[in-house]
This record gives structure tokens, sequence and C-alpha cells, in this order.
């Protein structure tokens, strides 16, 4: 009788620890799971229908792109007029300390051979020093005039106490080192989540924001934000794409556009 009771109490105490494990893994992972933090529950259907709306009520649209939207025909992309027409492309350049999109130079190249207005985006990883990333960024983007500004895709706030207690310090560490490199304010990508908690009503409040909401038919929170571009669709249809592609509206003025476009060159130092 006490082996049986011991052996209960063994797998009772064996449960309880894997359940421990479980639930601390799940808080560590749960800033990066969730980064996105948007309220959906008065949000629209996301539809094609919802995102051609939208775009046919701005004079100025755009993609953004990455390797995952695979081979792209520029040439198609840059024929589209009127309402679906694209006039400019943020496309992922690099990640973290040492990642360089597979696609990313010849998706510079081909985008300005067809006219489109082109940017390009570093992904921020909270585990590694923003020295390192920078310098991954400013080593492999190469911007000439009339590009738009470098932006910081900052979506994801890290997996520990550490790496949120100094991300702000990094992020602005990141956005310094850049901006000192090409002579121009980056802009910060990122969602409303993230805006509220680490931008709004800091010095990141400044900087110019490109804004992730979906599914709803005007943007929401970022009142006081300096929004100039609202990735208002993840599942977009564009000539020239196959599958979905996230579509992007400008919300500024002609003068602003002109504003966040690098004003010299940056060529390749070595």
């Amino acid at each position: 009788m006490k082996k049986i009771i011991r052996k209960g109490l063994y797998y009772a105490t064996d449960w309880r620890i894997w359940y421990v494990v479980v639930l601390v893994g799940l808080i560590q992972m749960y800033p990066v799971a969730v980064s996105d933090g948007q309220d959906n529950s008065n949000q629209l259907p996301n539809s094609e229908e919802l995102s051609n709306s939208i775009n046919s009520s701005f004079d100025v649209r755009g993609i953004d792109v990455s390797h995952h939207n695979n081979e792209i025909d520029w040439a198609e992309v840059g024929l589209k007029k009127g309402s679906g027409q694209t006039h400019f492309c943020f496309m992922k350049a690099t990640e973290g300390g040492d990642f360089i999109d597979k696609r990313f130079v010849h998706n510079w190249s081909e985008a300005k051979r067809h006219g489109i207005a082109k940017g390009a985006y570093h992904f921020y990883r909270p585990d590694i020093a923003p020295e390192i990333q920078a310098k991954n960024f400013i080593q492999n983007v190469w911007l000439s005039e009339g590009d738009f500004a470098p932006v910081l895709d900052f979506e994801v706030q890290g997996r520990n106490r550490r790496q949120h207690r100094h991300l702000t310090k990094n992020i602005t560490k990141w956005l310094e080192i850049v901006e000192a490199a090409y002579g121009i304010k980056p802009i910060i990508y990122t969602n409303l989540h993230i805006y509220n908690q680490y931008i709004k009503g800091t010095p990141l409040d400044e900087y110019p924001i490109w804004a992730s909401q979906y599914n709803t038919e005007q943007l929401i929170g970022f009142d006081d934000a300096n929004v100039f571009f609202w990735q208002h669709s993840q599942t977009g249809k564009t000539a020239g794409i196959v599958g979905d592609v996230d579509h992007n509206v400008y919300l500024g003025t002609y003068l602003d556009l002109f504003k966040l476009k690098v004003k010299r060159s940056r060529e390749n130092d070595g």
C-alpha cells in the first residue's frame, strides 16, 4: 500500500513539474508570440474587397515584400495603372546581426528599373546588440537620392525582462547609428500594441511611423502619432506577385513624402 501511495505522489509531483516548465516557457514566449496585440473584436472581416476599397481612397499606394513573396514579376507590378497602381515598395533587407534577405538585391534593382519608389527595412531582434544590427543594415543597403528613409521593423518585444527593460534604449541606439550613416531620420514600422507600450510619449514618438493595422476601414489608436504609412492588409493582391502581399497607403502630403526621402546618395564604402 505504501508503494502505491508513494508512486502516486511521484507521478503527481512529476506532473506538477512539467506543468510549471510548460507555463514558464509560455510566459517567456508570450511577448514574441502576441507582439501584434491588435484588438480584432470591432474589426471587419479580412477581404480583398476591403483592401481594394482602402487603396482606391488614397492617391499613393504601395506594397512591402520579402523572400516570402518568392519571385516577383516587377515589369507586371510596374505596368498596373489606376486604383491598383503600385507607387512604392518597401522590401526586407536585413534581420538581426547577420541575416540578409536572399531576394533583396534583386528586388531592389528591379523596383528601380521599373520606376517604383523603394525603401529598405531591417527586422529588429531584441536579443542582439543594436550596434551589430545597425552594422548589418548599413553594410548591405546603399540608398540613393529619392529612396525612402531606412525603416526599422519594430514588432517584437523580446523573450525576457532584461530585453524588455533595455528595448527602448537599444531601439534608440539603432536609430541614431543609422540616421548618422544616411543623414535622414529613419521610419519606424510597428503595431498599436508596441506603439502604446514603447513609443507613445517617449522620444521615439518623434520618428515617422509606418503603422500596421488590418481589417478596419480606418486607422485606429494612432491619433497623436506621426503616421505616414498604413499597412492595412496582409492579403492583398497585386499583378506580378503570386499569392498574398501586404498592401499599404501613404497618409501624408506630397511635401511630407519629399521629406521622407533621402537627399544624398550613400555609396558602397566597402
